[in-house]
């Protein structure tokens, strides 16, 4: 069986409340209509219940539409309780091709000049309101989802024991792990920027350059011997090295481990 839309309707005139109400009725989506006759009465109903979809006569005795498309602190509280605000449906009684601009641009879903008012116009007006509300909800939850998992990874990626640097492909740092800026003994927001070519000793520069070319040819490379990171680290370490994407763009990852004590440099 499906489920009822739950529409309020705000309507200040009795013939064409039961009009839009008659209509919805008679159209081919099942409804439970609540009503309300202004502004004041129609706002406090969508911080009772929750709504589907709301349907609002442009001019009402204390107000007009836009109190519902404006009314910032009451869609706060109606997120707050309901966990969304239903799409608006602005009626009027006079067309007006800038008016509908104005009201679509102003966050309405639609915009249906009473002498419209059909069961086919007004369910497939509140049909695809709702159906683009849906579609909305969905799109903020992925991204509440993302951000979530990017949190995430971030945590991890900064927790990590030993350091980590995630470089774009010509070895300048995007981002570095705590550890990674104890063992450079530099501030994170000194070390993201920081060129890591530029910053090898002069005659190693070029070694540099070809460690990130290299990652063109190779997706990983494997605990090598760095001497190029002298210029910033002031231990000896072990590098292994991958292609990955940050942002949508490529880029590398370095994973930094001490060499053993008493290991040799190798030959370069």
């Amino acid at each position: 069986m499906t489920q009822s839309l739950k529409i309020l309707l705000v309507e200040d005139d009795a013939v064409d409340r039961e009009s839009v109400r008659r209509a919805l009725m008679r159209s081919d989506i099942a409804v439970e209509v609540d009503e309300a006759v202004d502004v004041a009465s129609g706002l406090a109903k969508l911080t009772e219940k929750t709504f589907d979809c709301a349907i609002v006569d442009y001019r009402l005795p204390d107000g007009d539409a836009w109190d519902f498309l404006d009314a910032r602190d009451i869609k706060d509280q109606i997120m707050a309780e309901h966990y969304s605000e239903p799409p608006i449906v602005i009626l009027t009684g006079q067309g007006s091709e800038k008016a509908a601009v104005d009201f679509l641009k102003g966050g309405a879903c639609d915009y249906i000049p009473k002498s419209e008012v059909t069961p086919t116009r007004i369910g497939q007006s509140v049909r695809n309101a709702v159906r683009v509300a849906q579609m909305r909800r969905k799109t903020v939850s992925a991204f509440e989802n993302l951000n979530h998992v990017e949190a995430c990874c971030h945590y991890l990626f900064d927790s990590f024991p030993e350091a980590l640097v995630l470089t774009d492909t010509e070895g300048r740092v995007i981002d570095a792990n705590r550890t990674a800026c104890l063992l450079c003994a530099t501030a994170h927001e000194k070390l993201v920027g920081t060129n890591l070519v530029d910053a090898a000793p002069h005659d190693l520069r070029e070694e540099a350059r070809r460690y990130f070319l290299g990652h063109r040819e190779t997706s990983v490379l494997r605990g090598e011997d760095v001497p190029w990171l002298s210029g910033l680290l002031s231990v000896r370490v072990l590098v292994t090295s991958r292609r990955t994407v940050s942002t949508g763009n490529p880029a590398i990852l370095l994973h930094m481990k001490k060499a053993p004590e008493g290991r040799e440099m190798q030959e370069r």
